[in-house]
């Protein structure tokens, strides 16, 4: 008997439409080649999913995530923001638009007010946290690290993304360059406060942040081994703290992957020069310094002085 009710209740429910029929399979077609990565073809097909069916919430989001990933930030910001923005009760909706928002500029307050209230709606949402801490990082871009009021929250909202995504694809890298930032007293920036003669000084810095840097660099490539700044940043600093053939190995294979990445190419100068190496230092900075803005070419020029 309960059988045959259930299929009495089924012949009385009224079929799908064509129309239903089309936006659904247009959506599905739209959500594999997001998955692949075909954004361009994504946008198209939830485009029309929604012109068959404006409702469907789930194109509308999605149409949005493929504009954002086509760089079409304002477009992007637009879909969100006709999704509810800051109003809406979707952390993703949220994330989403503090996403956008990091990619325009001068947006990073606007970002922090939405995130923050994904991270209400969802705190068990690891990205929204993510973000939030390069949203700190953003507002953080100028000034010494260590004495900005921001460090701690920044840090904070790292180690929280980390705390719920253990594998999670760069925060280990953003907590580790926010503990290097905190390590060095005064701060190295490469081209800008380089010379041969700082170049060769022991590092000066905070022991328990280095070694708290190093050791986030290093999870991040456990976890994410293709990671190429990461296994930049360690290298760079293997080399500032003396651990020369460590970090030439590693910079080595940066150069070899990149041949044509000076920021790659004037690190490995500088590890030779470190370690002594003047001939493969000398080679290095020849061949990169006529590439460098003429203002910066001096730095490097005194060589054999």
């Amino acid at each position: 008997k309960t059988s045959c009710f259930l299929f009495a209740l089924l012949l009385l429910q009224p079929p799908a439409s064509p129309a239903q029929e089309s936006a659904s399979s247009l959506y599905d077609m739209g959500t594999r080649q997001y998955a692949e990565g075909d954004y361009e073809s994504a946008l198209s097909s939830f485009k029309s999913a929604i012109r068959v069916d404006k409702s469907l919430q789930d194109a509308h989001y999605w149409l949005g995530m493929s504009l954002y990933q086509m760089s079409d930030y304002p477009a992007a910001r637009k879909e969100f923001i006709d999704l509810g923005g800051l109003r809406s009760a979707e952390s993703r909706v949220l994330r989403a638009l503090g996403a956008v928002y990091l990619k325009e500029r001068n947006r990073a307050f606007e970002a922090l007010d939405v995130l923050h209230r994904a991270t209400q709606i969802s705190p068990l949402d690891a990205e929204a946290h993510y973000l939030t801490g390069l949203a700190y990082l953003t507002l953080m871009s100028r000034g010494p690290v260590a004495e900005h009021p921001y460090v701690d929250k920044a840090r904070n909202a790292f180690n929280r993304a980390l705390e719920l995504s253990p594998r999670h694809f760069d925060a280990s890298y953003r907590l580790g360059k926010l503990y290097e930032g905190e390590s060095i007293q005064n701060r190295y920036i490469p081209n800008k406060t380089d010379s041969f003669y700082t170049m060769s000084l022991p590092f000066e810095g905070k022991a328990l942040n280095v070694m708290s840097a190093m050791a986030a660099f290093d999870r991040q490539l456990k976890s994410n081994p293709a990671h190429v700044e990461a296994r930049h940043a360690l290298a760079t600093l293997n080399s500032r703290l003396g651990n020369h053939a460590t970090a030439i190995r590693s910079l080595e294979g940066l150069a070899r992957a990149e041949p044509d990445n000076v920021v790659r190419l004037l690190d490995l100068g500088i590890a030779y020069w470190r370690a002594k190496e003047w001939v493969l230092a000398e080679e290095i900075f020849e061949r990169v310094v006529p590439k460098l803005p003429e203002n910066e070419q001096e730095i490097y020029r005194d060589f054999g002085t």
